[in-house]
């Protein structure tokens, strides 16, 4: 019955997302709003995350203004407590990722760039839901950033203890323990992602402050399972979806997998958000205002 009711709930998203994204194509400004939505305001602070999932307990703690939506992104803004807030998705690929962050600094000139997400931990003091504030970032080539701020290390925020670190950002994320390993004794970082390195670069061009934190998604003694990696590495919605369609008759057990994935994100994502509030506090009064 189960499956039943999934593949006919698969067919009407399926056909949703080929809409979506037949309409997608016809614009020639694809991370760029809606021409006839009003764009956001001036603020102080612009956070970011890969996708909107990671932004939603932020967005439910924010007084909202108004919302607008581009080929790739997604951008909400409103108030937190007294000062502007405008939340923006950056899509999958470190190419939606550059075009993406460079649309929304250049709607938003913010003061401070926040951008949020999930990390993978590249030694085993990093467990499962460790927060992470990168204090330099460093990426495939060498090319490093530093960030300049003013939290003692291993200190607590709100009740929760972080880390403090250089971060590491890669094209293709490692599946095996040893592969992690190789990366932290190359890089010495201690956890890794995908996007920080691309927005650490735009912020310091147009000399935005720029903060990255992080939970651990993935420690260091966890292996990543290929066939969860190759559903997750679909660049589309519908790639995602069609992946997960099968894997639901072929391996069930990888449906159970990412489903168990998903929900303990989900309460990542509740620490993530309060963690993220507790510090953008901090940078209001270290702005004086």
């Amino acid at each position: 019955m189960f499956r039943a009711w999934f593949l006919s709930w698969a067919k009407d998203k399926l056909y949703e997302e080929y809409q979506s994204t037949q309409r997608k194509e016809n614009s020639d400004t694809p991370n760029q709003p809606e021409e006839h939505s009003c764009p956001p305001p001036r603020s102080d602070v612009l956070i970011v995350a890969k996708s909107m999932s990671e932004l939603l307990e932020l967005q439910d703690q924010m007084k909202l203004s108004n919302s607008i939506y581009g080929k790739n992104c997604q951008i909400t803004w409103g108030t937190w407590r007294d000062f502007s807030i405008v939340l923006g998705t950056l899509g999958d690929s470190q190419t939606d990722v550059e075009k993406a962050c460079q649309s929304l600094l250049h709607l938003t000139s913010p003061q401070w760039i926040v951008s949020i997400g999930f990390a993978t931990a590249l030694i085993e003091e990093l467990e499962q839901d460790v927060i992470f504030l990168a204090n330099e970032i460093v990426d495939e080539s060498g090319k490093r950033w530093e960030l300049d701020f003013r939290f003692p290390e291993n200190s607590s925020q709100k009740g929760t203890s972080f880390k403090i670190g250089k971060l590491l950002t890669v094209l293709n994320l490692p599946t095996k323990v040893e592969e992690k390993e190789k990366l932290h004794q190359t890089f010495e970082a201690v956890v890794l992602d995908q996007e920080t390195a691309l927005i650490a670069q735009q912020a310091g061009e147009q000399g935005i402050k720029f903060l990255s934190i992080r939970i651990v998604a993935d420690p260091l003694t966890q292996d990543v399972d290929e066939r969860v990696k190759r559903i997750k590495a679909q660049s589309s919605k519908l790639g995602k979806l069609g992946a997960f369609t099968g894997a639901l008759f072929q391996e069930p057990q990888v449906v159970k997998k990412l489903w168990k994935d998903q929900e303990a994100k989900l309460t990542s994502t509740i620490t993530l958000t309060r963690f993220t509030l507790g510090i953008v506090a901090q940078l209001d009064r270290q702005n004086g205002r």
